[in-house]
């Protein structure tokens, strides 16, 4: 007959850390994923600058070629 295997147990104060570690990423993870979709499922009011006026300028005076 094989002895008895002592169960390991695990240490309280990791667990602990452990579990506090998990709670606070899925926390994390709740609001930085809400913030995500809030920015695609709800649209953002578009800016438009008025582009700046083109100056016309005038065409150079025509020129007479001397053969």
């Amino acid at each position: 007959m094989l002895p008895p295997t002592k169960k390991r147990k695990i240490n309280p104060l990791l667990l602990k850390v452990i579990l506090i570690s998990v709670a606070i990423h899925l926390l994390a993870a709740l609001i930085l994923g809400s913030i995500t979709i809030y920015k695609f499922v709800v649209p953002s009011d578009a800016q438009f600058e008025e582009p700046p006026v083109v100056e016309q300028e005038e065409p150079p005076p025509p020129v007479k070629v001397l053969d």
